[in-house]
């Protein structure tokens, strides 16, 4: 075993993107050094989809009744270091109705459609272990409403999100359920109930208006098909962007989550930012409530932190929570190529098999 028995450290969790250069070639790195810890590959979200939600700006930009704004961020508000203060947006042309918006095709059901063909094919080689499941790692709406005007957010918000709703059904239909996991990611509804000032809530209940949100992504995966959450401190060219010193907004989104979703939650991953006094930011995680089916995942793996560090963030996690599995805090594609392999690595070194 790569660690105590009582540190209880089980599976490693691939949050999303891999700087590799194709599916098939994070397929099948993930595999050689990670396969009897994964339960689920994601395809890295590789080429221009690196960047998590920019390659939709495009999409955005084309679609007829949205023109293109200048945004700009008021001086009060911080920003990340080198962050444009005022850059491209999105909002309705002059005399657009919202209701009349269609969004059309966002790309990820064609590129999760055609990684599943790559997956499909190394796991008929062997390549990839039985285990293992196909992840598609998504957004929420509310977090590419990043690219939309304040003003105009509520109004366009629910045309998008049944645009990206209608992604998911295309994906759920195309690709078999026993093989299929869905992860949403839930960034910008950290940022809400954090209370950070990059983008403001354009509702007045901050904690209902995301649960609301959540619940509705939730509903629109099938019942047979695995789903999970990133939970996300943002990732802004490789720096995290929310200063917390403690867990408990975490915590309570993952419970009021796990409370509010019927759907079944196969598995929730937290980051851990490694930056602060961990010992002080971890005692909420003893607050969880999450499912006995539900396997929590810890943003532990550091690419500057490395193995030893991430042992030693074990032993004051174990002190608070159960079993749980390691990740790194957020996707790994703001991280050079050459340092993918020794990722991986640390998880292997950390985290017992799964199976």
């Amino acid at each position: 075993m790569s660690t105590s028995s009582a540190a209880r450290v089980v599976g490693a969790h691939l949050v999303g993107s891999v700087p590799l250069a194709d599916a098939e070639s994070v397929f099948r790195a993930a595999s050689e050094h990670l396969g009897d810890r994964l339960e689920r590959i994601p395809d890295g979200e590789t080429g221009d989809r690196f960047e998590w939600i920019h390659f939709q700006m495009p999409i955005i930009a084309a679609t007829p009744g949205i023109a293109a704004i200048q945004l700009t961020v008021p001086d009060d508000v911080e920003l990340p270091p080198d962050a444009p203060r005022t850059r491209e947006a999105y909002g309705l042309a002059e005399g657009t109705n919202a209701a009349s918006l269609t969004f059309g095709n966002l790309r990820y059901a064609d590129e999760a459609i055609k990684s599943y063909a790559t997956f499909a094919a190394l796991k008929d080689e062997g390549v990839i272990p039985d285990h293992i499941r196909f992840q598609v790692s998504l957004p929420t709406a509310l977090a590419v409403m990043a690219w939309i005007v304040p003003d105009d957010r509520a109004a366009v918000e629910p045309r998008y999100q049944e645009a990206l709703l209608n992604e998911v059904a295309r994906i759920a239909e195309a690709i078999p359920h026993d093989q299929l996991a869905f992860q949403f990611d839930l960034c910008f509804e950290v940022f809400f109930v954090e209370g950070f000032e990059m983008m403001e809530p354009w509702f007045e209940d901050v904690w209902g208006g995301v649960l609301d949100r959540v619940d509705a992504h939730a509903r629109a995966v099938p019942d047979d098909v695995q789903l999970g959450f990133h939970l996300c401190y943002g990732d802004y060219k490789g720096e995290r962007q929310v200063d917390v010193h403690d867990a408990a907004n975490l915590v309570r989104l993952a419970n009021e989550v796990t409370e509010r979703v019927e759907h079944p939650i196969a598995f929730i991953q937290m980051p851990v930012p490694r930056e602060f006094d961990v010992a002080a930011w971890a005692p909420p995680l003893a607050d969880l409530r999450l499912s006995e089916d539900t396997h929590l995942y810890l943003g532990i793996v550091h690419p500057k932190g490395g193995a030893e560090e991430a042992r030693e963030l074990v032993e004051v996690l174990q002190q608070y929570v159960g079993s749980f599995g390691v990740a790194t805090e957020c996707g790994m594609g703001r991280q050079p190529t050459e340092a993918v392999p020794s990722i991986l690595d640390m998880h292997h070194e950390v985290a017992d098999p799964v199976a």
